[in-house]
C-alpha cells in the first residue's frame, strides 16, 4: 500500500488544484474548449464580451487575423449566430477570409472591419465604429448580404 505523508498530499493536492485552475482559465480565454463556452452564453453577454475586449486592447493591429485567439473566436461566434444556418458556413468563410475575424483589420485598398467593407462604396457604414463595435460590424454585413442571401462583392471569396 502506497503511504504518502503530510507534505506529499498537500503538494498532490496543489496540483490538482494549479491544474484545474488552468483548464478553467484556458476554457475562460482561448483554450481548446472555446468554443462550447462562447455557445453557451447570451447574445447580450457576448455583445458586451466583444465590446470589453476591444476596449482592452484585444485588438493588436489592423493587420489580418492580429486580435487575440479570445476576440477572434468572439467574432467567430457572433457571425455564427447572425447568419440562419444555410448560410452560416458562407458568412464564416468570408469573414474568416477578409478579415482573419480581426474586428479591427483594415487592408490596402481601405477594406474596414470583419467583412471588409469598403468605404466608398458604402459611404452609409460607419468605417469608425465598424473596426471597434463587432456586433455593429456583422450587423452591416448581415444587412448587405441580406442574411447570405446576397453574396455580392464577397462572392468570389467562398
Amino acid at each position: 500500500m502506497l503511504r504518502l505523508t503530510n507534505r506529499q498530499l498537500l503538494v498532490a493536492g496543489l496540483i490538482v488544484l494549479a491544474v484545474t485552475l488552468l483548464a478553467v482559465v484556458s476554457d475562460a480565454h482561448g483554450g481548446r474548449n472555446q468554443r462550447p463556452l462562447l455557445q453557451r452564453i447570451s447574445q447580450p453577454t457576448l455583445e458586451r464580451a466583444a465590446e470589453r475586449a476591444v476596449a482592452a486592447g484585444r485588438i493588436h493591429s489592423a493587420r489580418w487575423g492580429d486580435a487575440t485567439r479570445w476576440l477572434r473566436n468572439i467574432s467567430r461566434e457572433l457571425v455564427a449566430r447572425a447568419f440562419p444556418r444555410e448560410t452560416r458556413g458562407w458568412a464564416l468563410c468570408v469573414v474568416g477570409r477578409e478579415s482573419g475575424f480581426n474586428p479591427g483589420a483594415v487592408s490596402s485598398t481601405d477594406d474596414h472591419g470583419l467583412p471588409q467593407i469598403h468605404r466608398t462604396a458604402h459611404p452609409w457604414v460607419n468605417t469608425r465604429r465598424i473596426v471597434v463595435d463587432p456586433p455593429y460590424a456583422i450587423a452591416v454585413m448581415v444587412r448587405l448580404s441580406d442574411h447570405g442571401r446576397n453574396r455580392g462583392p464577397w462572392g468570389w471569396s467562398c
